[in-house]
């Protein structure tokens, strides 16, 4: 059964009815997609290396987009959902973030799992929020448009001699094209071998602790003399002026354990 590892929400503004998805390497930017597969933009063969194109449904202002990653193919989202596109997505970082042209990135990335893997996406067209125009409140327009991203992985697309390259540039990230055509029926990497897709543990719920503390009780004033006060100017207090009642074990009081945890014995020392 398929498992959610993760996902994020984010919010990209449409221009010339598109916005776009990149790889977080920083590899494949440079492609121009344009080849349409449905909403999706690719390279020939409903391919895309690195960059999808995101053809606006609705022309609408801005796109307001969840992205997921699956351990495996998910199920269909259901209402109100409608596919809108599917293509293979090769990663070289394993890392997508949105961007709209000429608009630099919100800082929103997901962790879709292992780079240089070949991914499943699928995209689907959701809800679009309308509200009447400046200049005629009887026409209204698209103002948000919504969209659902998912990923799931498919094939390893590197050797360990191509993980192990250290060259920059577009080269290491073509190379990934060299799987391809995949073999009918690829065998899907085991989630268990790659840490990336596994989703993360819940966080464990927070524990209280009831600490007691004694009766308060009116402080004791530091007596005034001129050695004391000679000694406070220059920062040190002398433990005789400061009295019995202003020592650390009974100004913390039963809460010295609860702060400290499990001191060792000696710690008054």
């Amino acid at each position: 059964m398929a498992e959610l590892i993760r996902s994020i929400e984010d919010e990209v503004p449409i221009s010339r009815g598109r916005f776009d998805l990149f790889d977080g390497s920083d590899l494949g930017h440079d492609a121009e997609p344009k080849v349409e597969t449905g909403a999706l933009l690719t390279e020939p063969g409903r391919i895309a290396l690195g960059h999808v194109g995101i053809k606006s449904q609705a022309w609408a202002r801005t796109a307001h987009v969840r992205m997921e990653a699956w351990d495996t193919e998910p199920p269909t989202p259901g209402t109100p959902w409608s596919e809108a596109g599917q293509v293979l997505y090769l990663s070289p970082g394993g890392t997508v973030f949105l961007r709209g042209l000429g608009v630099g990135p919100s800082g929103q990335m997901l962790l879709i799992g292992p780079p240089f893997f070949a991914y499943g996406l699928r995209a689907y067209a959701g809800p679009v929020r309308t509200q009447p125009t400046d200049d005629d409140a009887a026409v209204t327009e698209a103002v948000v448009e919504t969209w659902l991203l998912q990923f799931w992985p498919l094939a390893d697309a590197a050797d360990p001699a191509l993980r192990a390259e250290t060259e920059t540039g577009g080269q290491t990230a073509a190379r990934m094209c060299e799987i391809l055509p995949l073999e009918p029926g690829p065998a899907a990497p085991t989630p268990g071998e790659w840490p990336a897709l596994h989703p993360l543990p819940a966080p464990e719920p927070p524990t209280g602790i009831r600490a007691w503390s004694h009766p308060s009780r009116p402080s004791e004033p530091v007596p005034r003399s001129h050695e004391a006060e000679g000694r406070i100017s220059r920062g040190i207090i002398p433990r005789e002026a400061l009295g019995s009642g202003r020592r650390t074990e009974e100004v913390l009081g039963d809460l010295r354990i609860d702060m400290l945890g499990n001191p060792p014995a000696d710690i008054d020392s």
